[in-house]
């Protein structure tokens, strides 16, 4: 019997390091952008987390500026 790979699912959430690392910015890139709102977050505890989805949008949206569209 054969064990199937487990596939891998998108983290829903990163912490802004991670963010960081995606975006391939400085940590403080990163924590001015969701200082000024500019990359939502939200706060579980004292850990501040980034929706993965908002880390696509937002590559999304600056592509979308750099076009011109």
């Amino acid at each position: 019997m054969s064990r199937e790979k487990a596939f891998e699912v998108p983290p829903v959430s990163v912490p802004v390091p991670v963010a960081a690392q995606l975006l391939g910015v400085s940590p403080r890139t990163a924590w001015t952008l969701v200082k000024n709102q500019e990359l939502p977050s939200f706060r579980i505890g004292t850990r501040v987390l980034i929706p993965y989805s908002a880390i696509t949008s937002f590559v999304d949206k600056r592509l979308a500026t750099a076009r011109g569209a």
